[in-house]
């Protein structure tokens, strides 16, 4: 129901400004798409939430949730967030100024840095979606003293 609300909340102001003429083309073609990606969004977590349900848990057993399909959730999530971010900054600052060329080279240097660091960022977190899903946790789950010992 929250992802319904936000939905609304989202396309109403959408569709005024949209008729207002306050967004132009380009900026409406990328708000459609994360707006349409919200609502795949919607689509994978029920599709996840499924996967918890379909077999019949025993008396003592919880639902599991498939592993995949929770990472299929998260990484859509990141996907969306990414986006509405990089919408964000592109509305703030489209263009970098142009009387600043030492602003221009630092920026260059930052997103070297910056495509790396959030593709190692990403696999890190899309794993935890597997270690959850698969409930690795409870191999060790004395952490930090990894049953008992600790680690020197």
């Amino acid at each position: 129901m929250w992802g319904r609300g936000l939905g609304i909340i989202f396309a109403l102001p959408f569709s005024y400004f949209l008729r207002k003429g306050y967004i132009t083309l380009r900026l409406g073609l990328r708000l459609s798409s994360l707006f349409a990606l919200g609502a795949g969004q919607g689509f994978i977590g029920w599709w996840m939430v499924k996967s918890g349900l379909e077999e019949p848990p025993s008396e003592y057993a919880q639902p599991r949730v498939s592993p995949y399909r929770l990472a299929a959730h998260l990484t859509s999530a990141f996907v969306i967030y990414s986006g509405l971010f990089w919408t964000g900054l592109s509305a703030v600052m489209p263009e970098p100024p142009a009387e600043s060329v030492a602003w221009v080279r630092g920026a260059a240097k930052v997103k070297k840095l910056a495509l790396p660091v959030s593709f190692i960022v990403g696999i890190t977190a899309i794993s935890g979606a597997f270690v959850a899903g698969n409930d690795a946790g409870r191999a060790y789950n004395t952490f930090p003293k990894n049953g008992g010992y600790v680690d020197s």
